[in-house]
């Protein structure tokens, strides 16, 4: 019953930006990033292409440095992309200084596509539109 209703979902086209950190285990970014690529169905999302960056912290201005932003952004153009994904949450100047660069692209967290998909899933238990 609910793969029926999944299907009247009108899904957008996203990308997933990722960054893997020096000291991080790349096995278990992979699978986080597998999980939110099936999170991020669920909420209506269809992902058109993932960018993980390698890096030894986080940027503090653009979350994933200035140059692979630019260049994830005109991917994301390409791909016909309305929304990019973050594995991690962006903080208020990474959000600002993204989306100076960004006029027509929804920017998300992870967890704000957990919030999303848990919504729709408890619209369709509960049969709302």
């Amino acid at each position: 019953m609910l793969k029926k209703m999944y299907k009247n979902i009108v899904y957008e086209n996203a990308v997933i930006i990722a960054i893997n950190l020096a000291d991080s285990n790349h096995d278990s970014l992979i699978e986080e990033l597998n999980e939110l690529t099936l999170l991020s169905d669920t909420a209506g999302f269809k992902i058109a292409d993932t960018i993980i960056q390698a890096r030894y912290k986080i940027d503090s201005a653009t979350f994933i440095g200035k140059g692979k932003i630019k260049s994830a952004i005109n991917n994301a153009k390409e791909l016909n992309v309305s929304v990019m994904i973050f594995n991690d949450d962006l903080s208020p100047a990474q959000l600002k200084n993204i989306q100076k660069q960004v006029i027509k692209l929804k920017l998300l967290s992870w967890q704000q596509v957990y919030m999303l998909e848990d919504l729709i899933r408890i619209k369709i238990l509960h049969g709302t539109k």
